[in-house]
């Protein structure tokens, strides 16, 4: 299934939009607009499983997905949102957590 493709403020890992895979829509995830699931607001990197159906990315070894300060907007109709969406695409160690949260 296509999906929709928002713009990226502050580029997505290096990326200035994603793909949607769980909207409908007319655009195929991509190498410039890798796949996305929108979940609970939430846009969080997406990739196939075994069965080759989307699943959220997991980094194993790593706590995440959490927000790391970009967000998509999109004035398309089936953007489910007026107004911009976080991305979380930040990922880290239960050690580097722990430090960071002194």
């Amino acid at each position: 299934m296509p999906g929709v493709q928002p713009d990226v403020f502050l580029a997505f890992n290096g990326f200035r939009n994603l793909t949607i895979v769980n909207l409908d829509g007319p655009f195929d995830p991509s190498e410039t607009a890798p796949a996305a699931l929108l979940v609970n607001g939430k846009i969080i990197q997406a990739g196939r499983d075994s069965n080759e159906r989307w699943e959220l990315k997991r980094w194993y070894g790593y706590m995440g997905a959490m927000f790391g300060g970009k967000f998509a907007y999109s004035s398309d109709g089936r953007f489910p949102s007026s107004f911009p969406l976080p991305i979380h695409d930040r990922y880290e160690t239960a050690e580097l957590a722990e430090v960071l949260s002194k």
